[in-house]
This record gives structure tokens, C-alpha cells and sequence, in this order.
């Protein structure tokens, strides 16, 4: 059942792209005596089409559902179009994408808008600001005591241009109740008041940046008979909203505004796409938790061979860095970090999240509803877990033509009875040997020979995990504080 669906999810193209893999898996496969822990390997290393697989451990009682949400995403380099006025986010030869483990940012990849497309996103919030009430285009704020956060729980698209997909999730920062949002350079934030405001009030803007939380402004005025407000920035970044109260208690509890929207300016902008699993938005009712076991990106090259010549850059970041921190450093930033890998921008490359900790394998709770909508769905802005990156940079900036390939393998909790939940079909001793696995493959590889490097790695590595728990017994890899040595 689960098989005949996903084969219908993917189309006969992708499919026929795979078929050498399939080949190579049925090779990995046969004759090996350790089938289990190789499932588990390659649902870790090519997400896109092996075999589903469900975390095991001594404590895995309760059946889920399983899944390989994938995308695949054109790439608009800025050099085959006219440069908007705004797109400063990259060089017009670079492009950038970052990969995560968590459902709400799964994905931060560039889109340089060639075309100078606007987007706008109208956000979505409480429509009262002390219960768990219905979520709307109103948005309230606090007139009588302190300091408050704008309470903006996610964003819609108003535009036919959605660089951020169906829905613009907010963050945390772990600290505040800050709600922060991701905005490009020269966006703006235009919030509409219900009726003109017959008194005086005053908003701060935060910013988070590599950990830290700061005040950007802390005094934006909004006068007597102010119909709008507009917080705007030079600079991409996260930022969120709060509003101080003006303590009169004439004008009632709250105020509220008829509607807050993100927008572009009007030349346009790049942005730094922030998407969530495939179709999660119309799945998370059905999904009560889930976890993220294998990650992977795809970069092809369709450029002529005239435009091909570049380079591409890729590395495993740990959960100390911020994606924004290589974005900003340029290609320099990731060719030269440790345990980077560099290759010709010809073949394109291929690359997978290894997992590093025991929380890797966690549940994330889903998105918490109200009814039927999606309400205060946050991802950490301080990660929990490593993330991948992987950098382009190439020569001529006429004639580029190639797309990203992202894909997951997750599983999760639900009570749909329309979704086949099962119990792991592997015990924990194969989802161990299967971590052990992941060692001998090699995270990155050019294109045309990822899935043969696996393979092959995978075949090299069954016998040596095999023999590695005859020789110093299941309870020296049982330990959870050894996944790190094992697939780092």
C-alpha cells in the first residue's frame, strides 16, 4: 500500500532517472546477511527512493506512518535576467541552499528573481491576545500595560510569486516570546489599523543574528490618526515585532489591525526561500509528531558545456553554526570549512545530512491546530541539529540551467485511519549497525556517481558493521554517546 503510493507520487521522468539506483540497490541488497541494517543506511543516504525504514530502538512500541516528501526547484540565476533592484542577497554568480531537520525550515535556498516577480504575505494571528482563539487576517495588540509581542502565528501568499512556498512559518528564539519572521533586503512589513488611531503608539523592532537577539529600533511612532504603520529594513535578516502599550484605559483592552503584510520593493527582490517539508501544510492535521530520518540535496547542472565551468562547495555544519553565517561568508565560507567538499560545478552534487546525536532521532511535535487551522507553528532559530550546506559559484552567468533536487524520509504519528501505520520492521541491533554504516559512505559526491559511491560504500561497510558487533558485542555499539563516533 504504502509502496504503490509513493510510486505514484513521483513522476515517470524522476522515476526513470532512478532506475540505474534501483539496479545498484537490488546489488547491495542481494546476498548480504545484514539486509535490515542496509535499509536503514540507505534511507539515511538517498531519501528520494530507497526502501521506508522506522526508527528502532529497546523503547519503539507505538505504529506510525511513513514518507519521502520531496521538490524539486528551478534555479533562476540573477545573470539570465534583469537584476532587480533589491536582489543585493547574493553575487550574481553564487547560489546558496541549506538543508535541516526539522519540518517548518526544511529548506532555505536562494531565488535570485530574474523575472523582478513581487511577492506579498498576508500574516495570520490571534483575534484575541490572551486565549487560544481562532486565527485570522486581524491581528490585535495590547493598548494598556508593557511591552508585548505582535502576535503573528504564520503568513499567506497574496501574490502568484511565493518564494516561500503555501505558508511563511515564524521562529523562536528560545529566550522571548518574540515571534520572528524571515525578511529579504528591502522588504517591508505594512501593518493596516481597523480604524484610524486617535491616540499615540510606539512598536520596537527586534533582530536575531548568530544566537543573539538585539533591539533594531525601539521607538517606530504611530501618531494620531495614523491609518498604517511600516517597519521596514535595509538588511535580511529575522526580526519581529513588539508593541508598548500606551496605558490609556479609555480606549479598551486591545487594538487590532485589519491586516499585516510582508511585502516586496517595488523592483523587486531576491529572496532566501524558507520552506517546509513537501505538502506539509496539507498533512499536519493528520500528523501529530514526526521525525526527520534522512535529508538530501541535489544540485544538476543542465548549462551547455561552454557554461558549465564553476565551482560548488558542500558541508555538514554543526548545530553551533547558522546558515546565515555562510551565506553571508560567500563561497569562501563553506569551501574552506573544516571537512568541506569541493568539486567542478559541472557534474553538479549530491549530499545527505549524517545524523550526530541520539536527538537526531526524535519526535518533533507538530504544528498544534486550532480547528482547522494551523496555529503557532515555530521552528528554532537556535537548531537543535547539524544542517547541510551547499554552495555554487560558477563562471559565466549567461546561459545557466539546472534545478535542486530536495528529498526526506520521515515518519510520524497519526490517527488517520486512511494511513497505513505499522511497527519498525527492524530491530534496534540493525538500526545501530545501519548508523555504523553511514561512516563508510561518502556524504558528497558529483552527480553522476553518488549513487554508485553509495552503494558501493554500503556493500564494503555491511560486512565490517556485521563483524564489528560479533567482535566487541552489541553493548559497546548499543551506547547512544557512540553515534557520534560511528557516522561522523
Amino acid at each position: 500500500m504504502q509502496n504503490a503510493k509513493k510510486a505514484s507520487r513521483i513522476p515517470k521522468p524522476v522515476r526513470a532517472g532512478f532506475k540505474p539506483a534501483r539496479t545498484l540497490v537490488k546489488k547491495a541488497v542481494s546476498g548480504s546477511d545484514n539486509i535490515n541494517a542496509t535499509k536503514v543506511a540507505m534511507s539515511m543516504s538517498l531519501p528520494a527512493i530507497s526502501e521506508d525504514v522506522r526508527f528502532a530502538s529497546e523503547f519503539s512500541t507505538k505504529s506510525t506512518a511513513v514518507a519521502n516528501p520531496w521538490s524539486r526547484q528551478n534555479i533562476g540565476w540573477t545573470g539570465t535576467g534583469t537584476s532587480p533592484a533589491g536582489s543585493t542577497g547574493l553575487p550574481t554568480t553564487d547560489m546558496f541552499c541549506a538543508r535541516f531537520r526539522n519540518p517548518l525550515r526544511n529548506t532555505v535556498v536562494y531565488d535570485a528573481n530574474p523575472s523582478a516577480q513581487i511577492s506579498a504575505y498576508q500574516f495570520q494571528g490571534q483575534t484575541s491576545p490572551n486565549v487560544n482563539s481562532a486565527v485570522g487576517n486581524a491581528i490585535v495588540f495590547n493598548n494598556q500595560t508593557g511591552e508585548s509581542p505582535l502576535r503573528l502565528d504564520y503568513a499567506l501568499p497574496t501574490m502568484p510569486y511565493a518564494p516561500h512556498g503555501p505558508v511563511l512559518y515564524g521562529a523562536t528564539d528560545g529566550k522571548s516570546e518574540l515571534r520572528f519572521f524571515w525578511m529579504d533586503v528591502n522588504q517591508s512589513i505594512v501593518g493596516t489599523f481597523s480604524s484610524a488611531l486617535v491616540a499615540k503608539y510606539t512598536w520596537k523592532v527586534y533582530g536575531f543574528a548568530n544566537g543573539n537577539t538585539t533591539l533594531i529600533n525601539s521607538s517606530i511612532p504611530a501618531g494620531v490618526g495614523a491609518t498604517t504603520i511600516t517597519f521596514a529594513t535595509n538588511t535580511a535578516g529575522y526580526f519581529a515585532i513588539a508593541q508598548v502599550a500606551n496605558g490609556d484605559a479609555s480606549l479598551g483592552a486591545v487594538g487590532t489591525f485589519s491586516s499585516v503584510i510582508l511585502t516586496d520593493p517595488s523592483g523587486g527582490c531576491g529572496h532566501f526561500c524558507h520552506l517546509p517539508l513537501p505538502n506539509y501544510t496539507s498533512n499536519v492535521l493528520a500528523c501529530e509528531q514526526a521525525r526527520i530520518l534522512g535529508v538530501s540535496v541535489m544540485y544538476t547542472n543542465e548549462a551547455s558545456p561552454l557554461n558549465k565551468q564553476g565551482k560548488i562547495a558542500a558541508v555538514q555544519a554543526p548545530v553551533s553554526d547558522f546558515w546565515t553565517e555562510y551565506a553571508s561568508g560567500g563561497y569562501q565560507s563553506v569551501a574552506s570549512a573544516a571537512d568541506s567538499c569541493v568539486l567542478p560545478a559541472e557534474n553538479g552534487m549530491y549530499g545527505f545530512l549524517k545524523p550526530t546525536q541520539p536527538s537526531d532521532f526524535d519526535m518533533i511535535r507538530a504544528m498544534p491546530t486550532v480547528g482547522t487551522q494551523q496555529s503557532a507553528g515555530t521552528y528554532p532559530l537556535n537548531g537543535t541539529s547539524d544542517f547541510i550546506v551547499m554552495y555554487a559559484q560558477i563562471t559565466n552567468t549567461s546561459g545557466q540551467d539546472g534545478y535542486w533536487t530536495f528529498a526526506n524520509s520521515i515518519e510520524y504519528v497519526t490517527t488517520d485511519v486512511w494511513r497505513e501505520v505499522c511497527e519498525p520492521d527492524v530491530s534496534s541491533e540493525d538500526f545501530r549497525q545501519g548508523a555504523l554504516l553511514l561512516k563508510t559512505i561518502p556524504q558528497f559526491t558529483e552527480n553522476p556517481l553518488h549513487f554508485k559511491a553509495i552503494f558501493d560504500a554500503i556493500k564494503r561497510g555491511v560486512a565490517a558493521a556485521s563483524k564489528a558487533i560479533v567482535t566487541y558485542g552489541p553493548g559497546v555499539i548499543k551506547a547512544a554517546s557512540t553515534i557520534n563516533s560511528l557516522v561522523s
